[in-house]
């Protein structure tokens, strides 16, 4: 492999992690303005705060 494809690879894979995390707290974000507003329940809250942590970890791997 070249260190070109190397530093691509890399540099992507960066990136990808980057977004997820932005994506998931950016969900949290929501998810707990939200509740606070008393647009949904704090289960509901709770369950998105799990599947969207549940999505950075297995993206992750």
């Amino acid at each position: 492999m070249t260190l070109l494809l190397k530093m691509k690879l890399t540099l992507r894979s960066l990136l990808c992690t980057i977004w997820c995390h932005r994506v998931t707290y950016a969900g949290l974000a929501l998810a707990y303005g939200a509740g606070c507003l008393g647009v949904i329940e704090k289960e509901t809250v709770a369950q998105i705060a799990t599947a969207l942590y549940c999505t950075m970890v297995a993206q992750r791997h």
